[in-house]
């Protein structure tokens, strides 16, 4: 605006001389324009010194930092830019008055010579970073971002030197990933979940796109990849690239190698095996055997690596192919077979040894429809959800039955325990309070009240047999309750059922002995004073004849 006022003022003059119809303007130029050239001037120079600033600020970002990894250096210069206005905002004269021109000149100059100082120190700074850089891909990205963008002359220049340095970081990088690849070879790094031999490929090419992704973006440079460090850098690029892709055929050609008849012995195998441990079968008729799932990881692993191998973009075989299109079946395979023997192993685990025994014919049914899975059935046969299925059913069907057989255990159980605790000396309740009954009341109470727990006793008892002959019902269809298949069963009843009463006999004898021994009293006994004697009513040995009787009829009822 300050200079379209001198240039509207001698266009409006032309043409008031042109045509001649109004005096000439006549006025001193000096008088009109000197303030406003002053003034544009101060304005232009303000102007220049936002450009320099936005210039440094282009140059000294993010991606100088990330290229040369010296923030707290980058930071210094930043700093310093930021000082170069100070001088500038502390001034103490109105630079747009003419008279402070001198004044004004000299801050300029020194705003000048303090751009040359960073300029110089920019150009060292960037010197010393491209010898030592992090990234010759980053660089270079930051260096053709430079190429497009507003920078300072001086520092942009120092910068487009900089290819050659950077072709020189890429054949450091290249010289990296041999090492890695060397020393990786027969120990890669694998991805998580990835399998040894594609897992290896994947870690080859990895390696390998890192050298590719930043050599690609300098192809698209002509001029940089045309001079000798150019061409070094293709050439070493290419002998590494070229023995890594010897490395991948090697791993593959080997793969399809080994894993095509180890494939043929793998899917032949039996779905089910007994552990190493066990006996043979021939020789464990009776006893509880245990198989486990005989899918050899080996398996998972040729199918893990044919479908990392089709990601790669290799034709496999086509038995390997085949088998890694089924891998969804046979993961249902081996969680339905899984599923099936835990529920087997479970029910046989939580038998004791006379149910083992009782239930011996029913186990041996059971093993016959899962031994087929151990002698049979393989990896390809087409009945292994038959299998599956029919060997669930029959172990819920033996399931349902080891419940009920348990059912009637239990019952027969809560039966003993009430009889073990049962009561026989109970003390008849006192008529009044502080009297205690005489000592034939007493026996009297405790043989009436012991009579009828042992009628309930015996109800309790009777109640067994039942029971008994409905377990034999479930387990051989007979209710005649003297199967012989069941003797062994019998006789483990007849022996808890002995073993509850003598626990009832000998857990009363001891409490009624404590009661004796305490200074409790149980009962009362008269005395008389015949002098010079004292005489007991009932006598002492009375007593004790009441005392043993009762002990004898605890013990023969």
């Amino acid at each position: 605006m300050l200079q379209q006022w001198e240039s509207s003022y001698m266009e409006v003059r032309a043409k008031i001389e042109a045509s001649g119809r109004d005096q000439r303007w006549e006025f001193n130029k000096n008088d009109l324009f000197k303030d406003t050239k002053h003034m544009a001037e101060i304005c232009q120079n303000l102007y220049d010194v936002a450009q320099v600033i936005e210039e440094f600020k282009n140059i000294f970002g993010p991606e100088l930092e990330a290229v040369t990894g010296d923030p707290k250096r980058i930071e210094e210069v930043l700093v310093r830019v930021g000082n170069l206005v100070k001088p500038l905002e502390d001034v103490t004269f109105d630079p747009f008055v003419d008279k402070h021109k001198s004044a004004w000149n000299n801050v300029m100059a020194q705003f000048n010579m303090d751009v040359k100082a960073i300029d110089n120190e920019a150009n060292n700074f960037i010197d010393d970073s491209f010898r030592s850089l992090r990234s010759a891909e980053g660089a270079f990205d930051m260096l053709l971002k430079f190429k497009h963008i507003r920078s300072r002359a001086a520092i942009n220049a120092r910068l487009m030197q900089k290819f050659e340095d950077i072709l020189k970081q890429f054949e450091k990088e290249v010289a990296t990933m041999e090492d890695l690849f060397h020393d990786g070879t027969d120990v890669p790094a694998l991805y998580k979940n990835h399998p040894p031999v594609a897992g290896s490929i994947f870690w080859e090419r990895s390696l390998f796109h890192r050298m590719k992704h930043t050599i690609v973006r300098f192809l698209t440079m002509d001029e940089m990849m045309e001079g000798k460090e150019g061409v070094d850098a293709k050439e070493k690029y290419a002998r590494i690239g070229r023995e890594m892709w010897s490395y991948e055929k090697y791993k593959f050609a080997r793969w399809v190698e080994e894993s095509e008849p180890k494939l043929k012995q793998l899917i032949k195998r039996n779905l089910l095996i007994k552990p190493s441990h066990q006996p043979k079968e021939a020789d464990t008729e009776g006893l509880e055997i245990k198989y486990v799932v005989d899918f050899d990881p080996k398996l998972g692993e040729i199918i893990a690596e044919t479908r990392y191998m089709e990601q790669l973009g290799y034709l496999v075989p086509e038995q390997c192919r085949n088998v890694a299109l089924q891998e969804e079946k046979y993961i249902k395979y081996v969680d339905g077979l899984q599923h099936m023997l835990d529920s087997y192993h479970n029910l046989l685990g939580s038998l004791d040894q006379a149910e083992t025994e009782l239930l011996q014919d029913h186990m041996r049914q059971l093993r016959r429809v899962i031994r087929p899975g151990s002698k049979l059935l393989n990896w390809s046969s087409l009945g292994i959800s038959d299998f599956v299925q029919k060997s669930s059913a029959a172990i819920a069907k033996f399931e349902s039955l080891v419940n009920q057989i348990k059912k009637n255990a239990k019952d027969i159980n809560q039966r003993l325990v009430m009889i073990e605790n049962a009561n026989l000396f109970k003390a008849p309740a006192q008529k009044y309070p502080d009297t205690l009954p005489s000592c034939k009341e007493y026996f009297e109470n405790v043989e009436q009240e012991r009579a009828k727990d042992f009628e309930i006793l015996a109800r309790k008892y009777r109640a067994i047999g039942p029971l008994l002959t409905k377990m034999e019902g479930l387990v051989v269809h007979t209710n005649s309750g003297r199967s012989a298949k069941l003797s062994a069963y019998y006789s483990h009843w007849e022996r808890k059922v002995f073993d509850s009463l003598n626990k009832l006999i000998l857990n009363n004898l001891r409490k009624f002995e404590l009661a004796l021994r305490t200074d409790k009293p149980l009962f009362q006994v008269e005395t008389l004073l015949a002098a010079p004697d004292v005489v007991l009513h009932p006598q002492a040995n009375e007593v004790y004849k009441l005392t043993l009787q009762c002990v004898r009829d605890c013990v023969e009822g």
